[in-house]
């Protein structure tokens, strides 16, 4: 019997990742944790039959390492930032069909900050005694600081013991 078949190929996947959103350039701080999070689709083949593996490179590349996978459908994991120091961090989504076919997508993350933020001045200076009630009080750090949460980290202490002192920020 004759008949007329058709022979399709397996058309690729697609992946583009949403979260982190590459621009504006960001900085997350080594240890915290923030969600990847991309869409997929498969013309052949239902999302949960998708394969996922989502990894971060840094050092133009040299360095690679997996945040998580293999994962079946998967569209989001969390990620605990490594305790790196790096501007050009790329976070990858790889998506992987049934048949073998394959995409990709990468979204920079361009610094990540693990160094902890140190004070460099202080007014009055360290160790002063007999400060006049009133003072204002400064303190300089080695880097940029998100305000509301130094000021809700600061503690002002009377020594000995460090017996915590009202405090207006």
């Amino acid at each position: 019997q004759r008949g007329r078949f058709i022979i399709a190929g397996n058309a690729p996947p697609t992946v583009t990742i949403a979260q982190p959103p590459g621009t504006p350039a960001l900085t997350w701080s080594g240890g915290s944790t923030h969600t990847v999070q991309w869409s997929m689709m498969d013309p052949n083949d239902l999302v949960s039959q998708l394969t996922v593996w989502v990894n971060y490179s840094y050092n133009a590349g040299a360095t690679r390492a997996p945040i998580a996978g293999p994962l079946l459908g998967a569209m989001s994991v969390p990620w605990t930032v490594p305790l790196i120091d790096a501007t050009d961090v790329q976070v990858e989504v790889d998506v992987l069909d049934p048949a073998g076919a394959k995409a990709s997508d990468a979204k920079a993350l361009p610094n990540v900050d693990s160094t902890r933020p140190t004070v460099t001045g202080r007014l009055p200076a360290a160790g002063a005694t007999n400060v006049p009630a009133g003072t204002t009080l400064e303190a300089a750090f080695s880097e940029a600081m998100n305000q509301p949460t130094a000021e809700g980290a600061l503690t002002l202490c009377r020594m000995p013991g460090c017996v915590p002192v009202p405090l207006t920020v």
